[in-house]
């Protein structure tokens, strides 16, 4: 045997032995669960998603507002005055979760029965937005105004079409598929732009894009790009709450909205 094969036959017994040595071990990855629509809701089209501050996951559709309860996304009942009634938009206020309710002429809130409450000029915007402080962003396709101490300030609109808005840090944000906004004085001012974006999400002063494509990270105070850091462990899956199963912090859910809420939409 030569001195090659002899080099060969250590080297294929060093890697053998360190493959050998290595056990396997257990971690976590995300996986798929299905949920299935209600009778009367089975043909909705569903529109957006959100959590309030009690964990309840809320799913807007063409039909009305439904709400995840166990394994199964059902008509909402929860408020029964708004029962009926179909919102444009919803979204959680940033900081408390409370849930907010966009309707053609009028939003309100479940912080405390229906208040805070807007009067709004009619089918004139069709997304919503929340800050901490109480600033409400709204946003139409051909007008924009935030509403503060029951007064609408006009925005400027971008050119292209905005597909969503937050608040984050008491900053609103708007997306477009072509580039992120963000809110200076009466006007949207450009944070970055981009290619076909699709939705954004935050984290410290990152904000995360999602494209057809994949996902990455941009600076929200530069606009510039960052890698994306892997999260150090995935959460662990939830089910939402059945009825009764948690206290909706001693909120009575049977009393009636404010009147003049309901009266109004």
């Amino acid at each position: 045997m030569n001195k090659f094969s002899i080099i060969i036959l250590l080297s294929v017994g060093v890697y053998s032995k360190s493959v050998a040595s290595v056990s396997d071990t257990t971690f976590k990855q995300p996986v798929s669960e299905k949920y299935r629509m209600s009778g009367e809701m089975e043909e909705s089209k569903l529109k957006k998603i959100v959590i309030d501050y009690n964990d309840r996951v809320y799913v807007l559709t063409d039909r009305g507002l439904c709400r995840v309860t166990g394994r199964e996304v059902a008509k909402d009942l929860l408020y029964r005055p708004l029962a009926d009634k179909i919102p444009v938009d919803i979204t959680t206020q940033e900081g408390t979760g409370y849930l907010y309710y966009l309707y053609k002429n009028a939003f309100l809130s479940n912080a405390d029965a229906g208040i805070p409450y807007g009067k709004l000029p009619e089918d004139k915007y069709d997304q919503i937005a929340v800050a901490a402080n109480g600033d409400v962003l709204l946003v139409g396709k051909r007008a924009a105004g935030i509403f503060s101490q029951g007064k609408i300030r006009d925005i400027a609109l971008p050119a292209d079409n905005i597909t969503a808005i937050r608040s984050y840090k008491e900053t609103f944000y708007a997306l477009s598929p072509e580039g992120v906004y963000r809110v200076e004085g009466n006007r949207f001012t450009t944070v970055c732009k981009g290619n076909e974006l699709q939705t954004m999400a935050f984290r410290n002063d990152e904000i995360i894009l999602g494209t057809a494509g994949g996902y990455y990270g941009i600076n929200r105070l530069t606009g510039r790009y960052q890698p994306v850091p892997p999260e150090k462990d995935t959460h662990t899956r939830r089910t939402p709450p059945d009825d009764g199963e948690r206290e909706d912090l001693g909120r009575d859910r049977t009393r009636g909205f404010h009147a003049e809420a309901i009266r109004g939409l």
